[in-house]
């Protein structure tokens, strides 16, 4: 707050065509209201109405035309009264605004510091929350890596069993000897070898056949010849390979009972389709705005607050009992004082009046 502002509450104007004995009745009003504002300390309405009372007296009255004929002697000695109030109260308000103005730097700077901290509390928890995120992504990238290497280390241990076993199958291709020894001696753990039941035994010279149980194969040899043809080698053994059990066309042509007869789940989800909107017939109340007061105070403020006795009210209704039951009007006065910019109200005046259902007249005593 600062002069410049008080002085824009402080303008004032009147209408020419108003009676001027209105206007200085209300002059003297302000006067009145603004030593109580003085005598209160509060210099910044004090401020107010000083000047507005000066600015009627001095620049507006001397407008109207009414003005040389109404006495303003004691208009212009109460003016001077102002002035003077207003030279008073002038550097005790530049010391209450360079206060204030401290008051406000201090309180700026503290909300600032403030919002400063709550910034950067923020940014301390953004980059903690990326520093967590960033190690659990660590984590479950190492694990990961862990989890292919363990999958590499045993496919490459597989390879190496497997290329072992092709390399006793080489080595015993290319040792005659010991493929020959191995053939007759071949050790079996646990395994019943079947023999046909009517073999027959002829010459030295014949053949025998028999099956192995590991390898399913035949072997042809001849008791007096010991190395064994090349075809008679064992295959080389491979890995068993799985493949799932697919529906092919030719199952399903020898077999269409098999696939309408298949059983069907009991438990299926299904998703959940989201409702359509509904749309109501009648469009929801706009909420009204709050009017906004156009009345304000002597001062350019608020309109005052006004405090009543709790048995006024009551007292009046029952003056007025008997004119509100013929449905005529009541005029009361409410009188009272001025005290900490509040009008506290502690008589009630009736004046001699003639009343109608629509409007009263006050009668002159």
């Amino acid at each position: 707050m600062n002069f410049k502002e008080l002085n824009a509450r402080a303008h004032i104007a009147i209408d020419r065509k108003k009676p001027l004995r209105l206007y200085m009745r209300s002059a003297e009003m302000l006067l009145k209201q603004a030593a109580v504002y003085d005598k209160e300390q509060d210099y910044v309405n004090a401020y107010i109405l000083y000047m507005k009372y000066s600015t009627l007296v001095v620049t507006e009255f001397p407008k109207h035309p009414d003005y040389p004929k109404e006495n303003v002697t004691k208009l212009r000695n109460n003016c001077i009264t102002a002035m003077d109030s207003l030279e008073r109260i002038k550097p005790l308000l530049e010391t209450f605004f360079k206060k204030q103005e401290l008051l406000i730097k201090e309180k700026e700077r503290l909300e600032k510091q403030k919002e400063e901290e709550r910034v950067k509390a923020e940014q301390e928890r953004i980059r903690f929350e990326k520093e967590q995120a960033y190690q659990q992504q660590m984590e479950m990238e190492r694990i990961e890596q862990e989890r292919v290497r363990v999958e590499q280390q045993k496919i490459l241990e597989e390879r190496q069993r497997q290329d072992s076993t092709q390399y006793s199958q080489i080595d015993l291709l290319e040792n005659p000897e010991r493929l020959s020894q191995t053939l007759r001696n071949p050790v079996y753990t646990n395994t019943a070898v079947a023999y046909p039941g009517n073999l027959q035994s002829s010459s030295a010279d014949h053949t025998t056949n028999y099956i192995s149980p590991s390898n399913n194969f035949q072997t042809t040899y001849n008791s007096s010849y010991t190395t064994p043809s090349f075809n008679s080698l064992p295959p080389p053994i491979s890995a068993p390979v799985y493949q799932p059990s697919l529906v092919t066309r030719a199952n399903i042509l020898s077999e269409p009972n098999r696939i309408t007869n298949l059983p069907i789940p009991q438990n299926i989800t299904l998703p959940q389709v989201a409702p359509k909107p509904t749309v109501q017939d009648t469009p929801p109340p706009v909420p009204t705005k709050p009017v906004q007061e156009t009345m304000v105070s002597p001062t350019g403020g608020p309109l005052r607050t006004v405090t009543l006795p709790e048995s006024l009210v009551s007292h009046f209704l029952q003056i007025s009992a008997k004119n509100t039951k013929n449905n005529l009007e009541t005029c009361g006065i409410l009188c009272g004082i001025l005290k900490l910019n509040k009008l506290h109200v502690n008589t009630l005046l009736i004046p001699p009046q003639t009343a109608t259902s629509g409007n009263i007249k006050i009668n002159a005593a």
